[in-house]
């Protein structure tokens, strides 16, 4: 894979990050100044009320995907399990 192609890839995988988090800002435990790493949730998430999030992206009509982990409501990652962003489809799941 040359600079280029690899260099997009990494654009539309933040992008598929970014939207995925703004449309479920509401549910990710931490703040907004928080930094979120991609694929990494801390051992605090783990309690009554949240969960690690697994997460996968699939750009539709092409074969591009991302994953990510964030540490989320475990209600809400139960109650959207599946669900299309801007032409990206996301499943996730809690972590067992």
């Amino acid at each position: 894979m040359d600079e280029s192609s690899l260099s997009t890839n990494i654009l539309k995988e933040e992008k598929m990050r970014v939207n995925f988090r703004d449309f479920f800002i509401y549910a990710i435990k931490g703040s907004q100044s928080d930094p979120i790493q991609a694929g990494v949730c801390s051992s605090s998430c783990l309690d009554e009320i949240n969960c690690c999030a697994k997460i996968f992206g699939s750009q539709i009509n092409s074969n591009f995907t991302a994953n990510d982990n964030l540490c989320m409501r475990k209600s809400v990652v139960n109650g959207w399990s599946d669900l299309t962003i801007d032409k990206v489809s996301y499943t996730m799941k809690c972590a067992d």
